[in-house]
Order: C-alpha cells, then sequence, then structure tokens
C-alpha cells in the first residue's frame, strides 16, 4: 500500500465547507468526522470487492487511483450520467454491503444517498 492509500484509508480525515476532506490535527481527535469516516468505511467495502481482481490481473493491491475510478463510474451509473451495464452487480453489491453508510442519510445527489455517498468518497 502506497503511504498516499495508507493515508486515505487509515488517517483521520474531516469535512470541509469546501466539500474538500482534510487532515484532523491531533488535538481535533484521532478519528474522521463522520462524513469522513463513512466515506473511509465504504472506500474499505470497495477495497475488499476490488483487490481480488487487481492481484489476479496486476499482482498488486487497490490503490487511491482505482478507488476513485471506481467510486466515478458508480455516480456516473447512478445518476445516468454515464450508463455502464458493467458495473450493475457490483454496484448492487456495494449498496447492500454498504447500505448503513447511507441509507437515511442527506443526499447531495437526486435524493440518492449511494450516490451521494460514492461521490463524496471519490
Amino acid at each position: 500500500m502506497t503511504d498516499l492509500t495508507k493515508t486515505v484509508m487509515e488517517s483521520a480525515w474531516m469535512a470541509h465547507t469546501d466539500w474538500a476532506f482534510y487532515p484532523r490535527l491531533p488535538e481535533e481527535g484521532f478519528h474522521s468526522d463522520e462524513i469522513a469516516g463513512r466515506a473511509q468505511a465504504f472506500i474499505r467495502i470497495l477495497h475488499l470487492h476490488i483487490e481480488g481482481h487487481l492481484s489476479l490481473r496486476d499482482g498488486r493491491a487497490p490503490n487511491y487511483e482505482d478507488y476513485f475510478s471506481c467510486l466515478k463510474q458508480i455516480v456516473q451509473d447512478e445518476t445516468g450520467e454515464i450508463a455502464n451495464p458493467l458495473i450493475q452487480d457490483n454496484a448492487t453489491r456495494l449498496h447492500n454491503a454498504s447500505s448503513s453508510l447511507h441509507v437515511g442519510r442527506d443526499t447531495h445527489i437526486n435524493d440518492n444517498t449511494f450516490a451521494s455517498l460514492a461521490d463524496r468518497a471519490a
């Protein structure tokens, strides 16, 4: 795991009003705030879903670029921006596996909690 990927997955983050996530200072706590924590948890679930394929095909673990690419494909498919029938089964699995992270939460994309979570995680 690269340093940047490890930082994304393991460091404490906080959401900012500009919609970006920034590292939390130690005096602010050692855990990510609520939305950053849910985004990280979603990335961890995504990691589990893609690591086998990348290991088999490329002999490597997923990295932050893989997460970003997958998350953007989910958002584009969920919003109808780019219909991608090849991801339907995986998106459904990820939707179900991450339901505790998005069901009943605030949205910013067409009342779609799953797309909103994927977008923030990206």
